[in-house]
């Protein structure tokens, strides 16, 4: 599963301790200021625009579907030493102008929107004093029509010690520009809010990755105030039936996080699963009455979400 670069770096850089001379290779002590044309675009006025002519239906949603031109390494560079560039001077319209919003829509990043995580990322720079010095793309890998898997160097000062780190980062073509892509989300669909007996499903949603295919949801029971999904040496798992046959996977902690509402929202990832979606069964799901309270009324039991009888509406791409 790929790792977004900017949490793998920031967590990297804020433990790992090695130093700039203790790296193998020299970063390039070009700075990304000096690296960067000044050009003054406003990436934030162009960015509106665009959302804003295709939500009045200006803009087709197929006419966005464009086929992307042949990377090249100096193209994804550009946009990757523009996107940490605009994360060094804490321009949030040009970062955003460079986040495949998708990606935010997936379990794999910690963050619910794009300005979530410019916020978090532009305040933890700033706390720890961290800039990025350089940026260097060694190598890409076409993925696909519209993505690019991208091997990153990385050269950061911080706490006045300087850090080379490097990367795997995915970057989709969108909106005629290579953008940074925190988890390959190329599609979702929206399947509204269904039932299976005393669970209620709502905002349920099929995300279509470069990396197979991810369910979303979020989960509530009618009488049992907290649910979980099996046990740490028993865990949930998870069949996932398409029209292209049955895929597997274990549901963890880290896939269930429970919402101040008291609801839990739930991203199930089948990597290798493909096709259209037509059930999802997941068995060891269990309601509690209480929290905590030990001889509390507890239900165990498989849920089912019946994609197929659910008209599925197309949100993205």
């Amino acid at each position: 599963m790929i790792r977004c670069v900017i949490i793998g770096a920031l967590l990297c850089l804020s433990g790992c301790g090695m130093t700039f001379d203790e790296a193998v290779e020299p970063a390039d002590d070009t700075s990304l200021a000096e690296t960067l044309d000044d050009v003054e675009a406003d990436e934030s006025s162009a960015h509106e625009a665009f959302v804003s002519a295709r939500e009045q239906g200006a803009i087709d949603e197929d006419e966005t579907s464009v086929e992307a031109p042949a990377p090249s390494r100096e193209g994804i560079e550009e946009a990757a030493v523009q996107f940490y560039e605009g994360l060094n001077q804490g321009k949030k319209d040009k970062v955003y102008s460079l986040l495949h919003n998708n990606a935010f829509l997936s379990g794999d990043t910690p963050f619910h929107s794009a300005d979530e995580f410019i916020e978090h990322t532009t305040s933890y720079m700033e706390e720890h004093q961290l800039t990025y010095e350089s940026v260097e793309v060694l190598g890409i890998d076409e993925v696909e029509n519209g993505y690019v898997r991208a091997h990153i160097r990385l050269s950061a000062l911080q706490d006045e010690e300087k850090h080379l780190e490097e990367e795997i980062q995915l970057f989709a073509f969108e909106d005629d520009q290579w953008k940074v892509d925190l988890a390959g989300v190329k599609a979702h669909h929206s399947y509204g809010t269904t039932n299976d007996g005393a669970y209620t499903f709502q905002d349920i949603t099929v995300l279509e990755r470069v990396e197979g295919i991810e369910v979303a949801f979020t989960l509530s029971h009618r009488n049992y105030e907290m649910i979980r999904f099996g046990f740490a040496e028993n865990p949930a798992g998870a069949s996932l039936y398409t029209t292209s046959g049955m895929f597997e996977a274990s549901v963890s902690t880290e896939d269930v996080k429970e919402r101040a509402d008291g609801t839990y929202e739930v991203h199930i990832h089948f990597p290798e699963a493909s096709g259209n979606v037509e059930d999802l069964f997941v068995s060891r799901v269990i309601a509690r009455e209480a929290r905590d309270v030990p001889g509390t009324e507890q239900h165990e039991e498989a849920i089912t979400v019946p994609f197929e009888q659910h008209e599925r509406g197309t949100v993205s791409p």
